[in-house]
């Protein structure tokens, strides 16, 4: 789970590191394909944010399974 922290942490950033790249390029094909990858970056992220879901809901089934709750 560190290394998809370490993960979203670097695409979140690239989201509003790609943004500011954008508005500062001359051509509007250059400017949109800035924006093209930090939409990528957002859509990378959220799909971490799932699988981060989908780990914190087994390693919690895990737990109560280990407690005889589940």
């Amino acid at each position: 789970m560190r290394i998809l922290g370490a993960h979203l942490r670097r695409a979140s950033q690239a989201i509003a590191l790609k943004i500011a790249e954008g508005n500062g390029k001359a051509t509007s094909g250059d400017r949109r394909r800035s924006f093209e990858s930090a939409r990528g970056s957002a859509l990378e992220c959220a799909a971490i944010e799932d699988v981060l879901a989908g780990v914190r809901c087994v390693v919690r089934r895990r737990q109560q399974q280990a407690k005889g709750t589940a």
